[in-house]
């Protein structure tokens, strides 16, 4: 239908897709620059053509969409947040950021099945003093309400459905459409999504970008290594008053995985007796059923975060997937028409559990240059990949590159020989081990039943409350405000004729891996043989786990109905 459809064309300078933190940092950036400069021709301080509708050509000099109800609406992170971009544009944040605490006490605790010993000294990558700890949601929404201050709008529920090329060269977004029926026909109150054509368009969409993920196919941007993830699934808790203090900043290794498997576990201190609790768990495992909700329900019955959490109250649910193969896996993020940023470009430095500050930077650098491009009219491809030289040559390059063998040396697990590797990793600034380490996509690391359990997979021992400790994924669902419109077309395309040998093969891990329970094997009541897949989107959390992870390949993750998903709070 949507080529059949006349559509209307908005024409835009810059369009930004995404209003996260690089998003948003961006969008800021650019407004601010073009502000100072527009001051600055109208006094006569500098010469030159202002940056206007008129002198660029277009209907809108910088339009900003995202797919979410409202600005922060969808951003998730631990968070403890290296605040050196955020102060590159607001100098004052520290007086006006909803920041939480700043770190102050760092433990680095291993787990075993009931024990718990803290490292006696904390590894250089995870000492946090001068880091904030935020929720990112809070951090966005205010930064949504700096950028309204400077007379802008950000459109909320308008999201990105495919990128608009000529030849290679990218020209746009077209925005989906609003008000189609589950079977693609139009609602009497269908809205043709409109065009969006840009001189310049920033991609900012956060992890498995679905127009990113196109992109890159597409124009064959992969670097040297794929694109690796792991899924983390949070919560916050109002704990009694005591249980936590002293702005306290506490990471986990081992215990519920196996040493195989990477990832790790965390608590953070936060305002009015909050607690950020998490667990991340790398989608490489070998597990099929390796269950990311499933693993965090017990790192909290674990005793030493159930005497954290025993007694509160959980507040507030979410998921998300986070690329943590390092520099090698980052694709070319820059070309015709294009700049990506943050965690869709694959930003983020694993061992040191930090990506926000890097999601801004770039979100800061491709504003720098989409300024320099407007004003000096030169769109050319060169101008475009001027970006990846400056994200190479900011801190982000210079503390991304020495770690970017890391993720592959934790490949046979964290403890002891991953953390000794990784140790020889740091103090050498990455040159040891001497050559780029291969990664593979964490689909094809997935071993059948069989194979991981000859014996037969044993029975799970874990049972929910849903009212003190641990909740199964339709509670923690409600937890997390998702909603989305019943009836439209379903934004998870999965190729059902796989299904029937994936569950034979693998137990149907889509049951396992999507923290959400958006997939469910209907079986033969009598036999237990599979007899089809119910998909239910509307439980969707747009973490992007089973675009990524499904071993056959045959889920992919389209972007609803905008406004969909879901609402977070204090995440």
């Amino acid at each position: 239908m949507s080529e059949e459809i006349e559509r209307d064309v908005m024409t835009c300078g810059v369009c930004i897709v995404g209003a996260g933190p690089s998003g948003m940092s961006a969008a800021i950036k650019l407004v601010q620059m073009i502000n100072a400069h527009n001051e600055a021709i109208d006094n006569g301080s500098k010469q030159g053509t202002r940056i206007d509708e008129e002198s660029l050509g277009v209907d809108v000099p910088v339009i900003v969409i995202e797919k979410g109800g409202m600005v922060g609406a969808h951003s998730i992170s631990g968070a403890v947040m290296n605040p050196v971009a955020l102060a590159e544009l607001f100098p004052n944040y520290k007086e006006e950021a909803p920041l939480e605490y700043e770190a102050d006490i760092d433990e680095v605790v291993q787990l075993t099945a009931a024990g718990a010993r803290k490292l006696p000294i904390t590894p250089p990558t995870m000492i946090n003093h001068g880091n904030y700890i935020v929720s990112l949601g809070k951090v966005i929404q205010w930064m949504g309400e700096k950028f309204s201050e400077l007379e802008q709008d950000v459109y909320a529920t308008f999201c990105g459905q495919e990128i608009l090329y000529e030849g290679s060269k990218v020209i746009g977004v077209r925005c989906g459409d609003k008000g189609v029926n589950p079977d693609g026909t139009p609602k009497s109150n269908f809205e043709a999504g409109m065009d969006l054509h840009a001189k310049v368009t920033i991609l900012c969409e956060g992890s498995r970008g679905s127009m990113t993920k196109q992109l890159i196919k597409k124009l064959n941007l992969q670097n040297i290594n794929p694109m690796v993830y792991a899924t983390g699934c949070k919560e916050v808790w109002e704990v009694p008053e005591g249980r936590m203090e002293g702005r306290k900043v506490i990471h986990t290794m081992g215990f519920p995985l196996d040493n195989k498997t990477f990832g790790g576990g965390f608590v953070y201190h936060m305002k009015n007796n909050m607690v950020s609790v998490g667990m991340i768990t790398a989608l490489d495992a070998a597990d099929p059923q390796m269950d990311p909700h499933k693993n965090f329900c017990k790192f909290k019955q674990h005793p030493f975060i159930k005497q954290i959490l025993e007694g509160g109250k959980m507040l507030s649910y979410g998921a998300k997937t986070l690329p943590e193969g390092g520099w090698n896996t980052v694709p070319k993020m820059a070309g015709d028409g294009f700049m990506i940023c943050g965690d869709a470009a694959g930003l983020v430095n694993t061992p040191k559990l930090k990506g926000i500050h890097y999601a801004m930077k770039s979100g800061i650098l491709a504003a720098e240059n989409a300024f320099d491009m407007l004003v000096s009219g030169d769109f050319s491809a060169s101008s475009f990949e001027r970006y990846i030289q400056a994200v190479t040559d900011s801190f982000i390059g210079q503390e991304l590159i020495p770690f970017k063998n890391f993720r592959p040396l934790m490949k046979k697990g964290i403890f002891p020989m991953g953390l000794v590797k990784g140790g020889i990793n740091y103090f050498t600034k990455g040159k040891y081990p001497w050559v780029n380490m291969k990664l593979h996509e964490d689909h094809t690391e997935i071993k059948t039943m069989a194979e991981y359990y000859p014996g037969g997979k044993p029975e799970d021992d874990i049972k929910y409350d849903n009212k003190e400790l641990i909740y199964d994924k339709l509670t923690d669902v409600y937890n997390s405000g998702a909603t989305h419109e019943e009836k439209q077309p379903c934004h998870l395309k999965v190729d059902t004729a796989k299904c029937k040998e994936c569950y034979e093969k693998f137990g149907s891990p889509c049951e396992a891996f999507c923290p959400a329970q958006v997939y469910n094997i209907v079986r033969d009541e009598k036999t237990g043989a599979f007899e089809r897949i119910q998909v239910d989107f509307s439980n969707c959390v747009h973490c992007k786990t089973c675009d990524i992870r499904d071993p056959f390949q045959a889920i992919n993750w389209v972007c609803p109905e905008g406004g969909g998903g879901p609402m977070y709070n204090n995440l």
